[in-house]
């Protein structure tokens, strides 16, 4: 924590949306609140491929366990209060993800990798 209290707010916001771009990891909301100057910040999260019309094939993905929702409430972290909304790989979706070529045995899952021809385009 204390190396989260030399941060300033567009500091804690690069460290959230950077934590949550990462294979596995899927984020739909970040928000914070800086405790003490009560400013409120909804994070950008341009990397994101969630789309609130896709929610029913999200769905469909956790309920055979190959993803997990998280909610959070605002948790404490350092001078903010932080509220994320995500999904993320659960270790069978790993394994699946894994099968289908979609992450690489040798890469620890979430750490970002590009594909061998270049950068995806597809949306």
């Amino acid at each position: 924590m204390t190396e989260m209290a030399d941060r300033n707010d567009e500091e804690f916001h690069d460290t959230i949306v950077n934590a949550l771009n990462h294979i596995g990891v899927e984020a739909v909301h970040a928000s914070f609140e800086n405790v003490k100057t009560k400013n409120y910040f909804e994070c950008s999260l341009d990397y994101r491929v969630y789309r609130d019309q896709e929610e029913v094939d999200y769905s469909i993905l956790e309920a055979v366990g190959l993803i997990r929702r998280v909610e959070t409430n605002f948790i404490d972290v350092g001078l903010w209060s932080l509220s994320l909304v995500y999904y993320h790989l659960t270790d069978l979706g790993f394994y699946f993800a894994k099968a289908c070529g979609i992450v690489r045995a040798n890469v620890p899952p979430l750490v970002p990798v590009e594909p061998a021809d270049g950068p995806s385009t597809a949306t």
